[in-house]
């Protein structure tokens, strides 16, 4: 049985904190950097982060609560293009973040051990379990601190 870790948990539940902290001395205009051609700025990853959150959110308690639900994919491109990743208040989407981040923090830890073993099936991933699910965010959210961290190195 796949259980999180403490300090995977711990991680999950606090990357809000970690990412808070790297853009805490940024300007707006510094926000909007983007690092090469094609590549989201900091402030497009904060949003992006949000909706992402948003989607996990949702998948997460699916999966608690509903037997096999069916997870739909989401095209990340398409809503950083057309929901104006670029212009919306980057400090509303980190709230965001971690409002949903810690809602499912609170979440997880009432469930008991056998709970991380239930499974949705993604279109295009197939089953994938509820630890699965908690791995894929975990890790979203650390590629994306890395992310801001070369980013703001650039600046």
């Amino acid at each position: 049985m796949s259980l999180p870790t403490s300090e995977q948990f711990h991680t999950y539940a606090t990357i809000h904190a970690q990412i808070a902290a790297a853009i805490a001395e940024l300007t707006s205009a510094q926000l909007q950097v983007s690092p090469t051609p094609g590549e989201w700025s900091i402030q497009q990853i904060l949003v992006h982060l949000a909706d992402s959150e948003v989607i996990g959110y949702e998948r997460i308690r699916r999966v608690i609560a509903e037997d096999h639900p069916l997870l739909q994919p989401y095209d990340e491109e398409a809503w950083g293009n057309n929901l104006h990743y670029h212009q919306q208040d980057p400090q509303f989407a980190l709230e965001l973040f971690r409002l949903l981040r810690q809602a499912n923090a609170e979440l997880l830890h009432l469930l008991p051990a056998e709970a991380w073993e239930r499974v949705g099936l993604h279109t295009e991933n197939g089953e994938m379990s509820l630890y699965t699910i908690f791995q894929t965010y975990h890790n979203h959210g650390i590629a994306h601190l890395q992310q801001i961290e070369n980013t703001r190195q650039q600046l």
